[in-house]
């Protein structure tokens, strides 16, 4: 056990190294890729631990790795899309939502894991995959819809989307933390 949390730890620490010469621009379609991305691997790791032992660990790697994209795309989507006097606010609100969806999701894993371990890690997972899929095939409506109102600048330019976009990354990121 504690070396699928060291190996995690390790994907996690790499790719935060690595993170600003990777992610040049972030958009709130890229973070619900990644989100996405983060429940397929979760969805996988209980699969492979009854397969192979190498496997389990590569994945758990993995799974660091794609959790940092998650984790430090959110919080700068929260500092990108948020008017300075409301950035705290904005903040708060993600901790609180965050904070107690993990208490939450926690307590219904338990309640799982009381029938069986995998079906616990099985449903978290798919909860966190439809997130994704939904979020995603949301972003790209609102995208086709509103094209003309969305106004995006790379990071270089330390500059946010306009107000219409903000708007929608914040719907998202409630979105997100209802799970």
């Amino acid at each position: 056990m504690s070396s699928i949390f060291s190996l995690m730890a390790a994907g996690t620490i790499i790719d935060g190294l690595l993170y600003s010469k990777i992610i040049l621009n972030i958009t709130a379609l890229k973070l619900m890729v990644f989100w996405l991305l983060y429940g397929v691997i979760l969805f996988v790791i209980p699969l492979t631990s009854v397969l192979y032992l190498k496997l389990l660990l590569a994945s758990a790697f993995i799974l660091g790795l794609i959790g940092t994209f998650v984790d430090i795309s959110l919080v700068s989507a929260i500092q990108l899309y948020s008017h300075r006097e409301d950035f705290c606010k904005s903040f708060g609100t993600f901790s609180t939502l965050a904070n107690s969806a993990e208490a939450v999701s926690g307590f219904i894993a338990g309640l799982f894991a009381l029938v069986r371990v995998v079906s616990s890690f099985l449903t978290m997972s798919a909860l966190i995959i439809s997130t994704g899929m939904i979020s995603i095939i949301k972003i790209k409506k609102n995208n086709m819809r509103d094209s003309d109102n969305f106004k995006r600048y790379t990071l270089k330019n330390h500059e946010a989307w306009n107000y219409n976009g903000f708007m929608m990354c914040k719907r998202m990121i409630l979105i997100d933390l209802s799970i």
